[in-house]
């Protein structure tokens, strides 16, 4: 597809949160969800996993669409380290579990009422 201005489709994209397109939507706070993770990447690890992170996320972003943000982002081997370096300590991890169940449980039935394709 053609490269386009990232701002713009994450505003875009973001919007459709509130206009009945929640699938769409839902790319919008991965970003920042990744862009945040890409910081941690850059601060916790070698250059070069920041620097590959980066790359998979800058091209992953300057797509037409989203659609496929959350897989090139895990992709990226950098950012799910990133991810994993800040579960440290049982207390956090007692958190985040539940979190990442009740996330996999509302993207699943979102996709049974039709409402997100994965």
């Amino acid at each position: 597809g053609r490269f386009t201005d990232p701002v713009v489709t994450f505003f875009h994209d973001f919007k459709q949160l509130f206009h009945g397109h929640v699938g769409t939507g839902l790319h919008a706070p991965w970003l920042v969800v990744f862009v945040v993770l890409l910081v941690v990447a850059f601060r916790r690890w070698p250059l070069p996993y920041g620097l590959y992170a980066l790359g998979v996320l800058g091209l992953a972003v300057s797509s037409a669409n989203f659609d496929s943000l959350e897989r090139y982002g895990l992709s990226a081997f950098p950012i799910v380290l990133a991810a994993a370096g800040l579960v440290e300590g049982e207390a956090v991890e007692r958190t985040v579990w539940p979190l990442l169940g009740a996330i996999l449980v509302s993207y699943s039935l979102l996709a049974f009422l039709n409402a997100l394709v994965p």
